[in-house]
């Protein structure tokens, strides 16, 4: 069987804030469907988050998304680019992109 090769810190920590962004995200809708039904039909739940709880969540979920956003346009940035051993070993420096100073 083959072994996957190892993948960057970045990706691995982008897989991950992704998937904490969706559960937070499913948490959140699901807790928001569950206060409508329980006005409709009367249920008594106990276990609805309240205001600090979704603010709390929906506030996670922002910032998680952020995260996840910047890391892949980091990711994308640098595709290119030698790891950072590589230029400090001697090889050549990254070229300036988009016309922005380095």
């Amino acid at each position: 069987m083959a072994e996957t090769p190892p993948q960057p810190a970045s990706q691995r920590w982008g897989k991950v804030t992704l998937l904490a962004f969706f559960v937070l995200a499913g948490l959140f809708v699901l807790d928001i469907l569950l206060g409508k039904a329980s006005v409709l039909f009367g249920w008594q739940l106990p276990f609805l988050l309240g205001d600090v709880g979704e603010y709390l969540v929906l506030l996670s979920t922002a910032l998680f998304f952020t995260i996840a956003t910047l890391i892949r346009e980091h990711r994308e940035n640098n595709a290119g680019e030698p790891p950072a051993e590589d230029l400090a070993s001697g090889s050549q420096p990254h070229q300036n992109r988009g016309g922005r100073a380095p």
